[in-house]
C-alpha cells in the first residue's frame, strides 16, 4: 500500500492558497443561478418556511407536543440538517461532476469540496431569517452570553463538513454504488437524530442519543440559539470526531489522489 503524502500535502496546500478564490466562485454560482429572480435565494428560504410549518403541524399533532419551545427546535434542526445534507449530497459526486477540470489538470478536488460547503453556507444564512422570525413568535430568549460560542460552534461544525464531504467525493469515484447509498444513508440519519423529535421523548433511552455525532454537531448551534447552555459535550464529541476524521481524510488522500483522473 502506497501513500503519496508530498502529493497530498500539495493538494491541500494549493487549496488553501486559492480559497478566497473559491468562495468568489461559490458566491457567484449563486447569483448566477437566481440573477433572474427577484427573490434569488430566499426562494429556497420560502420553501423551507413551508416545509416546517407543515412539518411543526403535523408533529406537534402525533406527538401531542404543544409547548412553545418545539416550533423553536424543530426550525433550528430542519434548518441545520439541510445545510449538512447539501453538503454532503453534493459534495460526494463533486469530483465526477467536476471531471472536466480534474482532467484538464485545473482542478482541486479540496477545493471542490469548498465550493459547495461555501454555497451551501452562503444559502443557510438566507435561512436563518426564517429561525429568527420563529423565535421572534414564541419568544426564545437565547443565553446572550452562549451566542459569542456560535461562531466556534458554526466553525466546527463547517470543518466537520469539509472532511466529511471530502471523504465521501474521493470514494464515490472509486465505489459508484457509495453515492446512492450516500443519500439513502442520510435519509436514514436523519430519521434517527433528533431533528423533528426531542430526545426527551425516548425516556430512559435518552442517553443513547450521545452516540450520535450528528446529534452532537447539530448541538453545536442549536443549543445557544434556544438558550439551552453551553453544549461542552457535544463540543468535545464534535472535536474529536473531527480529528480522526480529518487523519481519515489525510490518508486517504494520500492514497487516491493520484488516481481520480483514472477513476472519473
Amino acid at each position: 500500500m502506497t501513500f503519496h503524502f508530498d502529493l497530498a500535502n500539495s493538494i491541500i496546500a494549493e487549496a488553501m492558497r486559492t480559497v478566497d478564490v473559491t468562495w468568489l466562485i461559490a458566491r457567484n454560482e449563486i447569483k448566477y443561478k437566481y440573477r433572474r429572480s427577484a427573490l434569488g435565494p430566499f426562494w429556497i428560504t420560502i420553501s423551507q418556511a413551508v416545509y416546517i410549518a407543515a412539518l411543526g403541524f403535523i408533529f406537534g399533532k402525533l406527538f401531542g407536543l404543544r409547548d412553545m419551545n418545539f416550533i423553536p427546535f424543530l426550525t433550528s434542526g430542519i434548518l441545520l440538517w439541510s445545510f449538512m445534507t447539501g453538503c454532503m449530497t453534493e459534495g460526494a459526486g463533486v469530483v465526477i461532476t467536476k471531471k472536466a477540470e480534474l482532467l484538464e489538470g485545473s482542478g482541486n478536488p479540496i477545493s471542490f469540496v469548498l465550493q459547495i460547503v461555501f454555497r451551501n453556507g452562503i444559502i443557510f444564512l438566507h435561512h436563518i431569517v426564517v429561525y429568527v422570525v420563529v423565535a421572534i413568535i414564541y419568544s426564545v430568549q437565547p443565553d446572550w452570553g452562549l451566542l459569542l460560542f456560535l461562531p466556534v460552534g458554526f466553525a466546527l461544525l463547517i470543518a466537520n463538513m469539509i472532511w466529511i464531504s471530502a471523504l465521501l467525493s474521493l470514494l464515490v469515484p472509486r465505489y459508484r454504488d457509495l453515492d446512492p447509498l450516500v443519500t439513502s444513508g442520510i435519509q436514514i440519519c436523519f430519521f434517527v437524530t433528533p431533528v423533528m423529535w426531542h430526545p426527551t421523548l425516548l425516556g430512559e433511552q435518552a442517553k443513547w442519543v450521545n452516540l450520535n455525532p450528528f446529534y452532537h454537531l447539530i448541538e453545536l448551534v442549536r443549543s445557544p440559539v434556544l438558550g439551552e447552555g453551553f453544549p461542552l459535550l457535544s463540543v468535545a464529541v464534535s472535536a474529536g470526531f473531527l480529528v480522526v476524521g480529518a487523519a481519515l481524510f489525510y490518508l486517504l488522500l494520500s492514497r487516491v489522489a493520484s488516481r481520480l483522473s483514472f477513476w472519473v
